[in-house]
């Protein structure tokens, strides 16, 4: 009873998964033969599990543009074979606008990615991007670092995929 629970469970998870990410997919079409898109980050909800809000905000300060980078490095590195790159473009047609939400015990990093039309400041699409920090053991930045750049990867994919599409 137990094993037939778990697979069901399993089963579930699987096709939920599979759901999410095609409606993701089919929320981004409106990127399709976009050269340049832009990217911004925004700290300010940003949890680290067990660390004073000093030591985050030191740590924010000292690092972010470090963990940013590794972002950017991963997610370009997912789109490199196709014709757009994600990076500081102010007067591209959208922005990337990633808040860093939590870093949680288990090394967990959990990103909220919004697209945002650039002229007109709507939000085409709001969705939720995890990645995994590093080894434990490791100090905070470093496996804060390693989340950000599965957060990036992770973007990465779910953005490669509507290039690959034949429209």
């Amino acid at each position: 009873k137990i094993m037939k629970k778990l697979f069901a469970l399993f089963i579930f998870v699987f096709i939920f998964d599979h759901i999410s990410f095609a409606q993701k997919q089919e929320n981004l079409y409106f990127l399709y033969r976009q050269k340049q898109i832009n990217i911004t980050f925004d700290y300010t909800w940003f949890e680290i599990h067990g660390v004073s809000d000093t030591t985050k905000k030191d740590m924010i300060e000292a690092f972010s543009n470090i963990w940013n980078d590794c972002f950017i490095k991963n997610l370009n590195e997912e789109l490199e074979d196709t014709d757009v790159t994600i990076g500081n473009f102010p007067d591209a047609n959208y922005t990337v606008f990633v808040q860093i939400m939590s870093f949680n015990s288990v090394n967990k990093m959990k990103t909220i990615i919004n697209i945002i039309d650039t002229e007109t400041l709507n939000e085409r699409c709001t969705f939720t991007v995890y990645g995994q920090g590093g080894l434990v053991g490791s100090s905070y930045p470093n496996l804060i670092k390693d989340g950000m750049e599965h957060c990036g990867e992770n973007l990465g994919e779910i953005i490669e995929d509507v290039f690959d599409l034949d429209l």
